[in-house]
C-alpha cells in the first residue's frame, strides 16, 4: 500500500508528463511547372506545427517558390534543377505556396 507522499509523487509525475509527437518532413517537387507528391501533382497538403516542407527542384525550368499568407510568410531563394531549400510551418493556418516564375503552380498547406 502506497503511503501519502508516493501517492503525491505519482500524480506529480503523471501531471508532469506530457506526449511528445515528433515533426515529419514532407518532400513536395517541382516538376512539370507543378507542386508534386509521388511524382503526382499537388494542390492540398495537411502537416501538423511544426513540421517542415522541402522543396525540391526537379524541373528544367527555375523556381522561386513563396508565400505571403498570414500563417507563414516567406520567398526561398530561386531553385534550379536539384537544388532544394525547407520551411519548416510553426503555426497554425492555411498557407498558400506560389512559384513567382510561374503563377500556375499553387499548393495549399493546411498546418494544424
Amino acid at each position: 500500500m502506497m503511503n501519502n507522499k508516493t501517492s503525491l509523487f505519482f500524480v506529480a509525475l503523471l501531471m508532469g508528463v506530457s506526449v511528445i509527437v515528433q515533426a515529419k518532413e514532407f518532400i513536395i517537387t517541382e516538376n512539370d511547372r507543378q507542386f508534386q507528391i509521388d511524382q503526382k501533382e499537388v494542390t492540398s497538403l495537411n502537416i501538423r506545427a511544426g513540421d517542415t516542407v522541402t522543396f525540391v527542384n526537379e524541373d528544367k525550368f527555375l523556381h522561386t517558390v513563396f508565400s505571403t499568407s498570414e500563417a507563414k510568410k516567406f520567398k526561398l531563394a530561386r531553385s534550379s534543377n536539384g537544388e532544394s531549400h525547407s520551411v519548416t510551418f510553426d503555426k497554425k493556418g492555411t498557407v498558400e505556396v506560389e512559384c513567382k516564375i510561374h503563377n500556375s503552380m499553387y499548393v495549399e498547406i493546411n498546418v494544424k
